[in-house]
C-alpha cells in the first residue's frame, strides 16, 4: 500500500495512475486516475457480499433533500423562489449538474445543438483527455436540480462515462446489495445539528486517524478496547442517540 495515500494531493496521486503504478486504486471512475481499457472495477469482496448498502434511497445520486434551503434571513422570498424555480428548466439543471457550454478559454462539457424535433438540446463533449471529474468541477452548479430520464435526448445526451458507470451498478454491484437499510435524509432542529456536528467533528477524526495508523501499522486488535474506550469519551453514544432519534421520526 502506497503510505503517502493518506497525505498526497490529488494531482500526484492522478501522475502516479498515469505512470502505471497502481494494481488497485479508488476513484470515483477509474478515467480520472488512468484507462479504462487496462482497468475493470473491483466486485463486492466475498467477505461483504451481504452487507453492500445503497448510500441512499435512490442507488446513485437522485434527489438530495436539503439541496436548497431558504432561511428566515432571505429579505425577498418571492424573488429568491423564482430564481430557483429556474434552477428546474430542463435546459438549466443538466448544467448544473455537468457543466455548461461557450466557454472560450477552457474545456466544455457541452456544445448547445438541436434535438430531432429542432429543439434545443446540450450535447456532451468527448472529454479526450480529460478527466471527467476535474471538468465537471470546475463547471457544474450543484445546488438544485433534476435530470429526468424523458430528458435524454431532448434536452441533453447521457455521457458516455455516466452510462458506463450505471452498468457497472447495474450488473456489478447491485445484485449485492441484499440490505435496504438506509439512513434518511433528516430534518433536525438547529440545537441537534449543531450537537450533531460538534459530536461529528471529534468522533470522525479520531476514527479516521486511528484507520490509517491500523492500515500503515497494524496493531488493531491490541487497540480495538481502548478505541472504543475513546469513543465513547467523545460522545459516540450521544451522537448515536440523535441518530435514532432522527430515524425513529421519519418512520
Amino acid at each position: 500500500m502506497d503510505k503517502e495515500s493518506f497525505t498526497q494531493k490529488w494531482a500526484t496521486y492522478v501522475s502516479k495512475g498515469k505512470a502505471g503504478r497502481y494494481g488497485v486504486c479508488f476513484s470515483w471512475d477509474v478515467a480520472n486516475v488512468d484507462n479504462l481499457k487496462d482497468w475493470e472495477p473491483l466486485p463486492a469482496l466475498k467477505a461483504d457480499t451481504t452487507n453492500i448498502t445503497p448510500c441512499n434511497t435512490s442507488y446513485t445520486s437522485g434527489f438530495a433533500r436539503g439541496k436548497c434551503v431558504i432561511t428566515s434571513a432571505c429579505k425577498n422570498v418571492p424573488l429568491a423562489c423564482a430564481w430557483l424555480d429556474q434552477m428546474y428548466a430542463p435546459l438549466q439543471s443538466p448544467q448544473n449538474n455537468w457543466g455548461t457550454y461557450g466557454e472560450t478559454k477552457r474545456f466544455n462539457i457541452f456544445k448547445l445543438s438541436k434535438n430531432t424535433s429542432g429543439g434545443q438540446m446540450l450535447k456532451h463533449i468527448d472529454l479526450g483527455s480529460q478527466s471527467p471529474v476535474e471538468v465537471r468541477d470546475a463547471q457544474s452548479v450543484g445546488g438544485p436540480l433534476a435530470v429526468l430520464n424523458d430528458y435524454y435526448n431532448t434536452y441533453v445526451t447521457c455521457p458516455d462515462d455516466a452510462a458506463y458507470r450505471l452498468k457497472w451498478i447495474k450488473d456489478i454491484y447491485t445484485p449485492q446489495m441484499h440490505h435496504k437499510y438506509v439512513y434518511p435524509n433528516a430534518f433536525m432542529s438547529v440545537d441537534d445539528t449543531q450537537k450533531l456536528s460538534d459530536l461529528q467533528a471529534d468522533i470522525k477524526k479520531y476514527i479516521n486517524n486511528k484507520r490509517s495508523g491500523w492500515i500503515l501499522n497494524g496493531g488493531i486488535d491490541n487497540d480495538w478496547n481502548g478505541y472504543m474506550n475513546a469513543l465513547n469519551k467523545y460522545g459516540l453514544s450521544d451522537y448515536l442517540k440523535l441518530l435514532q432519534k432522527y430515524y425513529d421520526k421519519s418512520k
